[in-house]
Parts: C-alpha cells; sequence; structure tokens
C-alpha cells in the first residue's frame, strides 16, 4: 500500500493511527515507504493548501454580551493549512454575498478586536497550525428570515510554497432569527408529559364512584408556553376499556391552584378541599378511545405562578363496568404523591382515606388556554434601548413586562444607533382619556396617551415609518370624549413632544406634521402607523383639525390626450407656501412630481393647475401636499384617474437616434396623425399614416439631422390625442 507523502492532509487522528500502523511489527517495512515522509520533509511534495476548516456554520441569534444597546454572541471558527508553508503566509477574509449586512447582523474579525478588527489571518513559516478568527452575531429585535453571508479569501504566500485549497474555499454562514412579531388573542392547545405508563384513574369503569386529583406544576406549564390567565379547556388520552356506551354519570371536571409541590407528602401537604376549586365541567360523560376533549363551561383563571389541580369525578351509584378507561400517564420525577383517588365517594364527598399510585405518576394533559397575545403598555415608561441600524425594522418593548410600545422602521441606510421610546404622557383618570392640542375644541383633542422617540443619532432628513398602538379602552374613550371616530385619526408629530403643544401655547411644539396614517388592528388593538421624512421626536393620535390656513374647495384631474391635467381651488389662504403634487400608481406608495407655488395670503378664491405630461397609466392616482410658510403640512383627499383612452401606449425607443418605435398598446382603426416638436412648439415633422389594425409603428427620421434634445411627440387618432416627451441622443 502506498500512502504517498500527501498524508499530512489526513486528521489528526488519521494521521496518529496510520503512522502507528506503520510502525507496528508486521509492517515495519511501511517505516521506509512515502507514507512516513514527515510533514517538515523538505523534499514533500504535497503544497501547503489553506482551506476553511468547515464550509458551513450557523447560530440563532443569542445576547450572551450587551454593549451599549447592542446584544451578541461570538463564535470562533479556524482556517487550517494542510502542511508547513516555505515562507510565511497570509489569508485575507472577504465577504462573497448574502443577505446579513456587516455591521448590522454581524462582525468579524482576525485580532480578537471588534474596535480595531483585521480580516488577514497569518501562517509562520514552518508551521500548520491553525489560524482562528471571530464571527460576532447581533441579537436585533428584528422579526426577519433567516440571513445568510459568505466569506471568502485570497493568498499571499510571500514567495513560498503555501497555495489556496481546492477544497473548502469557502464558509457560508446562517443566521438564524430569534424574534417573534406581535399577535392577537388565540386558544392555544399545549400538551404536557410523554407517556410511559397507564393509569386506571380517573375515569375508573370498575368503581362505582370516585373522586381523583391530580397537580401539575407551574413550571410544566411555562414550559410549554402557557402564559397566566385563562384554560378553557382539557384533554386526556384513554385506552377505553369499558363497554360500548358505558357513561359516566355526572362527570364534573373541578380546576384549583396551591403553592404545595404535591398532593401528599405524608406530613404537611393533602388533596385540596372543595373550597379552592372552580368547576369548569359537568355533563354525563361517555369516553372514547383515544383523545378525550372537555371544552370549559367556565374557564379556569391560573395566576401564572401557582401549581395546578385537576379534580375529576362521578357518581354512578352502583352501576359498573368490568373494565377501567386507562390513561396514558408519566412520571414526573416528584418523590411524592402528584395524584391521589378515593373510590367510595362521589363529587360531593371528601377526602378521607385516599390512595395513589408511585409517586411522581400523573396523567398526560393537553391545556386549552386563551392567549392573550402581545399586550400594549398604556402607563408612563421607557422602552429597551435598541439599535436601530440601516433599514432595520424594530419592535420596541417596555424594560420589565415585555409590552408592546411601537414599531419603526428605518427605511434608509442612516444609522440612528441605540434608539428609545418613551411614553411620556399617559390616562390617569376618568376624566383625561383625551387631552387639548392646540385649541379648546374637544373634536380636536388627541388621546392622552403620547410617545418620544430618542435616537443616539437623529437625522433631519431621515426616513422612516413608524407604529403606535392603542388598546381598546383608551380608543373608546376617546371616541367618546371628541365625537370622533378613530378612523378619522391623523398621526401627529411635533419638533420636541406632545404635551408642549396647549391651546395656551400652540407653538409650543415647534413644527407640526400631520398625516393621514393606516389605521390597521393588533387583535382588538388599534395599530396607526405613518411615514415621515424628517427626524424623531414626539407623536401622538388624533383629529387636531386643520393644521394649514387654506381652505380647499375642490380638487380634480381630467385626461387631456396621453397626459393628465389636475386642477383645484381654495376658499382661503393665510401662510400658504406651496401644494406639492404627489403621484401613485397604486394609491399607497406617493412620489413628489411638482410644486405648485401658493398664494401665500388670499380672502378670494384661488385657481391652480399642474400638468403632468408624463404617459398615463391605467390607474392614476394623485393627491396635494399642503404646505405652509412654517413647513406645517397636510394632504388632501386622494383623486384617481383612469387612462381608458390608450391602452399601455409607450415609446419603445426611448431616448432614440434616427427612428422612434411606438407602441399604442392596442390595434387601431383608420388614420393616424403624426407630429413632432422642439421644445419652442415648432413642428419639425408631420405625416398621416394608416394604422388599421396596427398596435406598432416606427418614425423614420434618418437624414432630418435632428439636434440632440428634447421633443414632443404628438400622434391623433380616432381614439384620442397621445402626447409622450422623447429625447435624441
Amino acid at each position: 500500500m502506498n500512502y504517498t507523502s500527501c498524508f499530512t492532509l489526513f486528521t489528526a487522528g488519521q494521521k496518529a493511527r496510520m503512522l502507528a500502523s506503520a510502525g507496528a511489527a508486521p509492517r515495519a517495512s511501511l517505516a521506509t515507504s512515502l507514507g512516513a515522509t514527515p510533514t517538515t520533509n523538505a523534499t514533500n511534495p504535497c503544497a501547503p493548501k489553506i482551506n476553511f476548516e468547515f464550509s458551513e456554520g450557523q447560530a440563532t441569534e443569542a445576547a450572551t454580551t450587551t454593549t451599549g444597546c447592542r446584544s451578541y454572541s461570538d463564535y470562533t471558527y479556524n482556517m487550517v493549512i494542510g502542511n508547513d508553508p516555505s515562507a510565511a503566509a497570509t489569508a485575507l477574509l472577504s465577504i462573497a454575498g448574502g443577505t446579513a449586512t456587516e455591521g448590522v447582523d454581524f462582525d468579524i474579525t482576525t485580532n480578537g478586536n471588534f474596535a480595531s478588527p483585521s480580516k488577514t489571518l497569518s501562517f509562520p513559516a514552518g508551521s500548520h497550525a491553525a489560524q482562528p478568527f471571530t464571527v460576532r452575531i447581533y441579537d436585533d429585535a428584528s422579526v426577519e428570515s433567516p440571513e445568510t453571508f459568505t466569506l471568502n479569501f485570497t493568498v499571499n504566500n510571500g514567495g513560498g510554497t503555501a497555495v489556496k485549497g481546492d477544497d473548502r474555499t469557502a464558509l457560508l454562514f446562517i443566521i438564524a432569527d430569534n424574534d417573534a412579531a406581535p399577535y392577537g388573542p388565540a386558544s392555544v392547545t399545549k400538551s404536557i408529559g410523554a407517556v410511559s405508563i397507564l393509569l386506571s384513574a380517573p375515569f375508573s369503569g370498575a368503581s362505582a364512584k370516585q373522586k381523583t386529583q391530580f397537580l401539575y406544576k407551574s413550571t410544566e406549564l411555562a414550559a410549554t408556553g402557557i402564559k397566566a390567565g385563562n384554560i378553557t379547556g382539557l384533554s386526556l388520552t384513554l385506552s377505553k376499556g369499558s363497554t360500548a356506551g358505558f357513561v359516566y354519570h355526572g362527570a364534573t371536571i373541578k380546576m384549583g391552584q396551591t403553592n404545595h409541590g404535591s398532593l401528599y407528602n405524608g406530613s404537611t401537604e393533602f388533596p385540596l378541599s372543595d373550597a379552592g376549586f372552580t368547576m369548569v365541567y359537568s355533563a354525563d360523560y361517555a369516553t372514547v378511545n383515544g383523545l378525550n376533549t372537555f371544552t370549559f363551561s367556565t374557564p379556569f383563571t391560573w395566576d401564572g405562578v401557582s401549581n395546578v389541580v385537576v379534580e375529576v369525578c362521578y357518581d354512578n351509584t352502583s352501576f359498573t363496568t368490568s373494565a377501567n378507561d386507562n390513561s396514558q400517564a408519566y412520571d414526573d420525577g416528584n418523590t411524592n404523591y402528584n395524584l391521589v383517588l378515593q373510590n367510595t365517594i362521589n363529587c360531593a364527598g371528601s377526602f378521607s382515606t385516599f390512595s395513589g399510585y408511585s409517586p411522581g405518576l400523573k396523567p398526560t394533559i393537553q391545556f386549552v388556554y386563551a392567549d392573550p397575545g402581545t399586550q400594549v403598555q398604556t402607563t408612563l415608561n421607557t422602552s429597551r434601548q435598541e439599535y436601530l441600524g440601516p433599514n432595520a425594522d424594530v419592535y420596541f418593548y417596555d424594560q420589565s413586562t415585555n409590552k408592546l410600545m411601537a414599531r419603526i422602521s428605518n427605511s434608509s441606510s442612516f444609522d440612528y444607533g441605540c434608539t428609545q421610546v418613551t411614553i411620556d404622557r399617559n390616562i390617569t383618570s376618568a376624566s383625561a382619556n383625551s387631552v387639548a392640542f392646540w385649541n379648546n375644541n374637544p373634536a380636536n383633542y388627541l388621546l392622552s396617551r403620547t410617545l418620544k422617540v430618542t435616537p443616539a443619532t437623529n437625522n433631519p432628513s431621515g426616513n422612516y415609518q413608524i407604529s403606535l398602538y392603542y388598546t381598546p379602552a383608551e380608543v373608546a374613550a376617546w371616541q367618546t370624549a371628541t365625537g370622533q371616530n378613530i378612523s378619522s385619526a391623523q398621526l401627529v408629530k411635533v419638533s420636541t413632544q406632545i404635551s408642549d403643544v396647549t391651546p395656551a401655547n400652540p407653538t409650543g411644539g415647534g413644527t407640526v406634521n400631520l398625516i393621514s396614517p393606516t389605521i390597521s388592528t393588533l387583535g382588538s388593538n388599534t395599530v396607526i402607523t405613518g411615514s415621515f421624512s424628517n427626524g424623531f421626536s414626539g407623536f401622538g393620535v388624533g383629529v387636531a383639525g386643520v393644521a394649514l390656513p387654506v381652505t380647499l374647495l375642490d380638487f380634480r384631474g381630467n385626461l387631456n390626450g396621453n397626459s393628465i391635467v389636475l386642477n383645484w381651488n381654495t376658499a382661503s389662504e393665510a401662510n400658504s407656501k406651496n401644494f406639492e403634487v404627489e403621484r401613485s400608481n397604486d394609491g399607497i406608495s406617493f412620489n413628489r412630481i411638482g410644486i405648485v407655488t401658493a398664494a401665500g395670503h388670499s380672502n378670494a378664491t384661488r385657481y391652480y393647475t399642474f400638468n403632468d405630461p408624463f404617459i398615463a397609466a391605467d390607474n392614476n392616482y394623485y393627491r396635494l401636499k399642503q404646505v405652509d410658510l412654517d413647513n406645517k403640512y397636510e394632504y388632501s383627499k386622494v383623486i384617481l384617474i383612469k387612462n381608458t383612452v390608450a391602452g399601455n401606449f409607450r415609446v419603445i425607443n426611448n431616448p432614440f437616434h434616427n427612428q422612434i418605435d411606438v407602441d399604442l398598446g392596442k390595434p387601431q382603426s383608420g388614420k393616424a396623425e403624426i407630429a413632432l416638436m422642439d421644445v419652442a412648439g415648432k413642428e419639425i415633422y408631420r405625416s398621416v399614416s394608416d394604422l388599421s389594425g396596427q398596435s406598432r409603428f416606427s418614425i423614420y427620421l434618418t437624414g432630418r439631422n435632428l439636434s440632440a434634445g428634447i421633443y414632443m411627440l404628438k400622434i391623433k387618432t380616432l381614439s384620442g390625442q397621445l402626447t409622450a416627451r422623447v429625447i435624441k441622443q
């Protein structure tokens, strides 16, 4: 057998076994073969190849260490070299792609220092020791899908023999998220115990009557995710031995809670008295083979910290069956009794002489509980500081009870750093469900709970979306106090904090922004969401009234050829600055397409017009952003203009050279007049073409010596006039 001199590429264990085998007496002749060539022998022909130790790594976000507001866990990985290089060599790590972002989701260093990191690993001459590097995975507050990044490297062999390997030349790293999105109330079923034995309780058909109690520890419930609140049902798995149609008369289930660790320890702990129970189920019941589910007529409210006791009893008078309905059971490890029973009493009797199975045994069980969902914080509070990095989408919860306060989605690459949300005003009494804003009109009062967002680094030109959460009680109280409906609410933002604005000091909060938000729900809670393009500060919700001294009478638009003309008028204006015209193709995401200067001050009706020369889509949504001299603004209603004339008219090659290719979007009938004009309105080309049955045609301009620049193309068909701006290159 020839092992060759490349045996150094084997693992240390493989190498040791090979050398031991080669040195054994029956194989002594191998001592002089190539397989015994030492790693450091200069005649070794195997090049020192550098590779990652593994081709894949993965980690779930976890908070092992926290620096500032950033929690993280560090993981060590190695690069290996298969042989001793003749000269010192280096490997330079690089990010080769993936969905994770360096500096936001992860960081890498080869020197152990993340303040001054390095990405270079050194392999000394004459040594094939592995070289470590550290991957830091940040535990953020964003709910996200698994993310990846790929590490690659290049080799500088320093003139020696080291080379890049051909096996594990890349390391794919997968980051799993540990965050969950807020959710509404739900009915959840959780199982406790893994079956290991069968017990004849609590449905012992061979006994005419019986009362049984069994205990589950609070830690068992909590381990499954059951939270404090209402338990609305339970299920037991039975191996049915009773005859078909056998009924347990007056089958009753009660539930209670206790701080005792067992139902019987021989001295201080005994079965619970009936006074400590809530009756949750009572009916004549015929068991089935398998899962037996009992839906409670009255929910049992668990406090979240006490142990839970289930009591099952029935009374068949003297009627019995020859076999029991055995329940699946398990041993929870308790050295005392977690199940006790007495088959000489019914539901009205009290335990006297009772028995039990081996300590720790009790039925496996499923509890159905009403998960209240994510709770919303309503009191004065401060959130945990969370890292709001580039394009991060973060939920903010309070520091003590983990109740939801706000959600912020950073729509830019700006790094806000450690960011905190504060509830700076809340409901303090029945008479304070709404609070005056900048006037004393109750209809314009805001919900009393307001928030302030404080980032480490603010951005006056930021771009973000924020969601505020309000409970049904808060919304109902505000609606009653103001006579408004939450569907009409505005999201209010001021430069400082909402409480700085009062009827006596309406400008105390600085610039006021009012937007029409998206209103949705989280369970029974109301979610108010809006987008802003300025810095973080104070936020509130309500119908604040007209933020601008502009009375808009009308806003409408119409199709003119293949463009759209917008018209609006105002009854009066005071301190008005301009109207920003915004367009959208879906009615959701709007972009500014123009600005029209406002009158400033006027008591007469003023008329405005704006021409959108771009090719109209099938659906064209427009709105006005009314801005005053203090940069306060308010949006108009949204109008929809449908393009029913030209289908999907477009210039295919725009810019063009010596030929314009046109797509009218649908077959035409008859002739069309075609004209091309320069920016001064001078006609430089005109023709009449029969386009019957055609949807596409070309305009040939070779030899006309057109200058580079912008031209206006007009096409008049039997369906109407189409206009497009074209560019000559």
